[in-house]
């Protein structure tokens, strides 16, 4: 029984990506075959299966599986033509080097496809979906597709999605450029300023609250919050992490060791420390002030 047919023009490769499907399904003890035939440069392939072994169940799953398949050809083409004209064209003030690095990222999660992680790679997941989908209903319409003819009429279906991905790829590039800036310039302050403690000891709490001390076990959060408290009443959005960074960059002490890591509900507050004071930060997960769980002062004040 014929099940989908694809045509293609003669500088088309797909026959590694059906025979990777084909094999998806001989795994499942599922036998297709296909059938293939040229007439002039175009070339038609024919995957078709026994009556016995057909259901609807089968036919949305090839279709998943091709869609799969398409998807990966039209990206690449896309890819190779679209995507760097695309960020010279709507993204003038990023220079040479920036486009190509821009244009890797966009590549890569175009076509990689990875385990989610966070919230941005839901949203290129959801994106990467709708692109398969429309394929997928494409080829459903009429058991056909033309890969040439699709690329040429109604890729600007999917080229919507595929400029969504880049934008918001683009924002997070600019958005993590703009952070390792302001890291560099914290790193530089640091590295130029006198120490005013040997050590500061962070205690992170098992409900998240934060304690600070130095070396000899003195509370040095208030003073950190004394530095800050004339900032704060214009600022009313900074958090214990900005008063906590604020009196660290202001003391800059000459190590930090951080109790408790894993109890932080702020993973990037930790990153940040890391990446400003790099060396002079040590993490300790068994001494006494790990197990300190006395809440010295609220998260947020």
């Amino acid at each position: 029984m014929l099940l989908l047919t694809l045509v293609y023009e003669k500088n088309l490769d797909i026959c590694a990506n059906l025979q990777d499907t084909i094999q998806v399904f001989k795994n499942k003890n599922v036998n297709l075959g296909i059938c293939e035939s040229q007439n002039n440069n175009t070339h038609f392939i024919k995957i078709i299966c026994d009556d016995k072994n057909y259901d609807k169940s089968l036919m949305q799953k090839l279709n998943y599986h091709i869609s799969n398949c398409i998807y990966d050809i039209i990206i690449n083409l896309i890819c190779e033509e679209e995507i760097y004209k695309y960020i010279e064209d709507n993204y003038f003030f990023l220079g040479e080097d920036e486009i190509r690095e821009v244009e890797e990222k966009i590549v890569n999660i175009l076509k990689v496809n990875k385990g989610i992680e966070e919230e941005i790679d839901i949203y290129y997941a959801n994106k990467k979906n709708n692109i398969l989908t429309k394929i997928q209903e494409c080829m459903e319409e009429r058991g056909e597709l033309n890969i040439d003819g699709y690329m040429t009429f109604r890729v600007k279906e999917i080229m919507c999605d595929i400029e969504e991905i880049s934008n918001k790829a683009i924002e997070r590039y600019m958005v993590e450029k703009e952070y390792n800036e302001f890291i560099k310039l914290l790193k530089y302050f640091v590295e130029i300023q006198e120490s005013k403690f040997d050590k500061v000891n962070i205690i992170i709490a098992e409900d998240g609250t934060y304690s600070i001390k130095d070396e000899e076990g003195n509370d040095l959060l208030n003073s950190f919050i004394s530095e800050v408290i004339e900032f704060r009443f214009n600022n009313p959005s900074i958090n214990m992490e900005d008063v906590i960074m604020s009196g660290l960059i202001t003391n800059v002490p000459k190590f930090i060791t951080i109790h408790g890591r894993l109890n932080c509900l702020n993973k990037e507050f930790i990153d940040t420390i890391k990446n400003v004071f790099g060396d002079r930060v040590e993490f300790c997960e068994g001494c006494k002030l790990c197990k300190e769980k006395t809440i010295i002062l609220s998260k947020e004040y």
